[in-house]
């Protein structure tokens, strides 16, 4: 943007699956696709990846049992919020949002990457009417047999294409 300085937003993000899901470090490797050049604008960027490691049990600190868990360093939209049609930022168009997610998917899919959990709080928007696409970790190649997604948005198929998230979009 002219005269002002775009500061970006990290966020630190912890892979929820344990260690031997197939789910695990999905996320992270569809992310470095995503990034090689071409990079795909409007996904978050991985920054850093790695695994927790054990730690020595502190009683004032709550044990989370994330030991082996992966952890991610995204950079982000700054003030990024998840898309609530009803509540768009005042700059926002509604229209311009899904033209741009659009834009995103058939960048993602150019790449043979299908997204499998497109939804609402997979889309954030900020005051500046920038959008981005996250949550990859249900991703997978074109025709990968996958049963997974959020209720309501999931594609009835299991041979995932690009058409699955155009159904989970639409």
């Amino acid at each position: 943007r002219k005269g002002k300085k775009f500061h970006p937003s990290l966020v630190l993000k912890i892979d929820k699956h344990k260690e031997g899901s197939p789910f695990q470090g999905r996320e992270a490797e569809i992310l470095q696709r995503l990034q090689a050049l071409p990079a795909v604008k409007g996904v978050p960027r991985l920054v850093e990846a790695g695994r927790l490691l054990p730690r020595k049990k502190a009683s004032s600190f709550p044990d989370f049992n994330l030991e082996g868990h992966l952890w991610m360093l995204l950079d982000g939209i700054p003030d990024g919020v998840a898309l609530d049609p009803d509540n768009l930022p005042q700059t926002a168009d509604l229209l311009a949002v899904f033209i741009r997610i659009g834009e995103i998917l058939e960048a993602i899919h150019a790449k043979g990457i299908v997204h499998n959990d497109i939804k609402p709080k997979s889309i954030l928007i900020n005051g500046h009417g920038d959008v981005q696409l996250i949550d990859f970790e249900l991703a997978s190649n074109f025709g990968d047999k996958i049963r997974a997604g959020t209720r309501g948005f999931m594609p009835p198929d299991e041979d995932r294409q690009p058409d699955s998230d155009v159904f989970s979009f639409l």
